[in-house]
Order: structure tokens, then C-alpha cells, then sequence
């Protein structure tokens, strides 16, 4: 099943695999070109994107060359060796390597460091433990990127190189979030924590906040210029990605640029309960496609797109019952909102015409790294996320998000991220300083996680989050608008109402 590959040990197999090729890449290059520092930055179709020195050219035959190097390498010396050092000597070390990041990284952790692997004369911190044998590391390859490499890996099973897939909307959006937090000097968990630990964090959330204004505002202007032929936007994006506040945000600079927007959930469209398909288990699953009424959904949207008056259905989710909802027509300036895991699916609008459809791919991209080899995992921030909305709004412990997780990244691969590039904008809701608020909200619970199943990933989490400086309720709930995103998880959201 697909949802076995997202379960703890397959997950940090392929951890140790991107750490291990990470390190034998800055030492290969290191030994052609001298010292260079490269940044693992973001993970985008199957592969891992690394940025390159600015000053740095690579051509295709240097590429080959690399590879060839990286193979001895790895063949003649092996797995780098894990050391253990003094405090002193590790600062000092890192100071005489001019590694100012990996520094400041080792310094903020409280009690859990980073472990320590020897390479020829350095030392590296990495956030967990390198590949155990050769034979593990499998298959891999390189590829030319614009500004850097693409460090593409194994599939499960490790004898093949996993297909890479071109994202460049998704590139781009992580790419301009590094630029902009590069230019402001918090590229860095550690820069964000001296901010803190200055007294500037409400300036910085103003700051971001302002951002995320201008962003939604440029997308409703988009959809403004459109009118009157455009009647539907659809709103998707994995979980916990922030897409119910931002799909209430954008109606409301829609509605301030004289439109009529109505909201509705592709959840109202699901089959009869007896119609769902089962999965592996032999339960419903309401993450598949066929779980929807498609034939009904694509006759609604066709219908209001034409301008026609339509009854929309409304389901009970006690019974699971498609019953009579709202009577509506779209005038010159209405537009309908749909959100839903498979709303950028475009079998759903495959009888409409572009020009009457807008899509919104919406997600929480951190650009966050705690140094050039290391980085936040954007899933990991959506699991705290959903940890800590799960808790404040309906009361689930961490331990059942943690159970349910693997099953909600099945449905993301399947359903969602293959369709992300239809998108006609691609909104990250990801704030640097949300790290630090979900810890502080997040540690004690997790601390008292105590089931052998859940103890390997939970280690993990309190080990990413060991360098972060946790922020209290009273040092960031000021500052934090009512309509911000991050209110969906941490609560006192203004828009819940709406």
C-alpha cells in the first residue's frame, strides 16, 4: 500500500539516503573546485534542489564528472564516520570552518545536539543519522538546475532512480520565499531565534503578515481583471496547508472589488456513503477521486457557469446525506469558490472553457534551514500544524495525528500533488516564526508521547525542534491579526464565523 511508504522507518530511510548524498556532494565538490558551501534548499518533483555558489558553473560534463567522483568516493572510503565532541571543541571547529550557520545551529540546541560526522579534515552537524552501508544509499543521479543541482533519489526498493517531474510554479514559489527571507536575514531557524531573543518578533510578524495581504490581494486583482467571463475558482492543497482561511481572505478582497463571491465545499458533492469506494482496509475512502459525485459536480458547475439558477446540495456529515441546499445564480459580477482536496483535478472542469475557471493552489512552503545541509521539511511543519489544530479545535491528542498522518500523505500523493502545477496561482502560507509558536504549544504534549510505535518519530520532531526557541502565548498573540492563517491552527481566528 502506498501509505506504508510514508510510515516512520521507510520515511528516514530516505532521510539518511538525502544526508549521506548531501555530504559526499559538498566533498566531491570541495575536492574539484576548493571550498565551496552549497545550500540544500527544497524538495520539487521527486528530487532535491541544491543551490550552487552564485559564482559556481557547472556544464554538463563537469556534472558527469562529479558523479564519476561521488561513485569513488563513496565505493573507496564509505559512510563518513559519526564523532563525538566537547561543546568547546565543536564551536571552535565549526569557527575554523567558517561554518557560521551549522555554529549558531549546535549552539541553540538545548538538550538534544545535532550528531557530528567527520569528512577528511571537517566536521559536519547534520539532523540525524547518514545511510548504515554503501548498499543503502542505492541508486541515485544528478541533474543540471537553473543556480544549482538536482539531487534526484532512489525509489523504495532502492534499485532505481525515482522518475523527476518538472515543477516550475512550485520552483518559483519556493525560490522567490528564499530570496525574500535571504534579503530580510531570516534564511535561518537561528536568525529567526535572534530575533526573538532581540524583542522583534512583533515587528517581524507585522512584517510577514503585510506580505501575506499582498499576496491574496494580487491574486483577487488576477481574478478581478477576468471578469465577467470567469465563474469558478477552485481552491486545493494539502492538508493543513491554511486553505480555508485563505480561500475566506481572498472572498473578501473579491467582494472589496465589487464581486459576489459564494463559497461552497467540494465535500458537498460526495456520494452516498453505500457508493464510496473501500480501500485496503475494506473502509470509505473519501480521499479517491471516484468518492465524488463527478457527473453532478461537472452538471452544477457547467450550469452556474451559463448563468443559470441552481439548488446546491448540502451534505450531512452524521448521516451522510446529499441534502437540499442553497438556491443560486451567478449575476455578472458572482463567482463561485470551491475548496476541496481535489478541486485542482482537471477531470472536474473538463467541459468548461479556461476562461471561466481559476485555480488557486494553496500550501505551506517554509524556505527555513538550520544550516546549508540541513532544513525544516515543509511536511513536517504542516504535521505540527495539524497537531495543534487537531488539539485546540477538536480535542484529538497528538498521538492520534501522528496514527492518522502516513494515510494523509497517501492521499496528497495520489490526489493532490499531481495537479498542483495546474494551478493559475500558487499561494505559500508559511511564516518563519510559526516554527517557534508551534513549539512552544507543541513540546510538552509531545513529551508525553509514550507508544512504542510512535516514539521513533516523535524523537525525531523533538530533535528538529530542540533548535528552535520556543515562543509563549503572551509574547506573539498581540501581534497576530485576527484573519491571519496560522489563527486556523493556533486559534482566535476572526474568519471562523464567516
Amino acid at each position: 500500500m502506498l501509505s506504508e511508504w510514508f510510515q516512520h522507518d521507510i520515511q528516514e530511510k530516505r532521510r539518511r539516503i538525502v544526508r549521506t548524498l548531501v555530504l559526499l556532494l559538498e566533498e566531491t565538490l570541495r575536492r574539484r573546485y576548493g571550498p565551496v558551501r552549497l545550500k540544500l534548499e527544497y524538495a520539487v518533483g521527486n528530487a532535491w534542489y541544491v543551490r550552487r555558489p552564485d559564482q559556481m558553473r557547472l556544464l554538463p560534463v563537469d556534472l558527469e564528472a562529479l558523479k564519476s567522483t561521488m561513485q569513488l568516493i563513496l565505493r573507496r572510503e564509505g559512510i563518513p564516520e559519526r564523532v563525538e565532541l566537547p561543546l568547546d571543541e565543536v564551536k571552535t571547529e565549526l569557527r575554523r570552518q567558517e561554518d557560521e550557520a551549522g555554529r549558531a545551529w549546535y549552539e541553540d540546541c538545548a538538550s538534544v545536539p545535532p550528531l557530528l560526522y567527520r569528512v577528511a579534515d571537517r566536521i559536519m552537524p547534520m539532523d540525524g543519522p547518514l545511510c548504515e552501508s554503501v548498499n543503502e544509499v542505492g541508486a541515485w543521479d544528478l541533474q543540471l538546475y537553473p543556480t544549482g543541482i538536482l539531487l534526484r533519489l532512489p525509489r523504495p526498493g532502492g534499485q532505481e532512480v525515482m522518475p523527476y517531474r518538472e515543477r516550475p510554479t512550485l520552483f518559483r514559489t519556493m525560490f522567490t520565499a528564499t530570496l525574500h527571507a535571504t534579503a530580510h536575514r531570516f534564511e535561518y531557524v537561528q536568525q529567526v531565534n535572534r530575533i526573538i531573543r532581540n524583542g522583534d518578533l512583533g515587528p517581524m510578524i507585522l512584517q510577514e503578515e503585510a506580505k501575506h495581504n499582498r499576496q491574496i490581494a494580487h491574486i483577487a486583482d488576477r481574478i478581478a481583471a477576468m471578469q465577467p467571463r470567469l465563474k469558478i475558482v477552485l481552491i486545493g492543497g494539502p492538508s493543513s496547508a491554511g486553505k480555508t482561511s485563505a480561500g475566506k481572505r481572498l472572498q473578501i478582497e473579491l467582494r472589496l472589488l465589487g464581486l459576489s463571491p459564494y463559497a461552497v465545499s467540494l465535500d458537498d458533492f460526495y456520494k452516498p456513503r453505500e457508493e464510496i469506494p473501500l480501500n485496503g482496509n475494506g473502509e470509505p475512502d473519501y480521499e479517491r477521486l471516484e468518492a465524488l459525485d463527478i457527473p453532478y459536480l461537472q452538471e452544477t458547475l457547467l450550469r452556474l457557469a451559463a448563468g443559470e439558477e441552481v439548488q446546491l446540495p448540502k451534505l450531512d456529515f452524521v448521516t451522510h446525506e446529499r441534502n437540499a441546499g442553497e438556491t443560486i445564480r451567478l449575476g455578472r459580477e458572482g463567482l463561485l469558490i470551491l475548496e476541496g482536496i481535489h478541486s485542482l483535478n482537471p477531470g472536474l472542469t473538463r467541459y468548461m472553457t479556461a476562461a471561466t475557471v481559476f485555480k488557486v493552489y494553496i500550501s505551506a512552503l517554509t524556505h527555513l534551514n538550520f544550516d546549508t545541509r540541513n532544513r525544516v521539511s515543509t511536511t513536517d511543519l504542516r504535521l505540527l500544524r495539524r497537531m495543534e489544530r487537531d488539539r485546540e479545535t477538536r480535542g484529538y491528542p497528538v498521538e492520534d495525528t501522528l496514527r492518522r498522518w502516513p494515510d494523509v500523505r497517501r492521499g496528497e500523493q495520489l490526489y493532490i500533488f499531481p495537479h498542483q502545477e495546474e494551478a493559475d496561482a500558487m499561494f505559500n502560507t508559511a511564516q518563519p516564526y510559526e516554527l517557534n509558536i508551534l513549539k512552544g504549544r507543541l513540546e510538552k504534549p509531545l513529551r508525553q508521547v509514550h507508544k512504542p510505535d510512535l516514539q521513533p518519530e516523535t524523537e525525531r520532531l523533538l530533535r528538529m525542534l530542540d533548535g528552535v526557541e520556543a515562543v509563549p502565548d503572551t509574547e506573539f498573540l498581540p501581534y497576530l491579526p485576527s484573519n491571519s492563517i496560522l489563527r486556523e491552527f493556533v486559534g482566535g481566528s476572526a474568519l471562523e464565523g464567516l
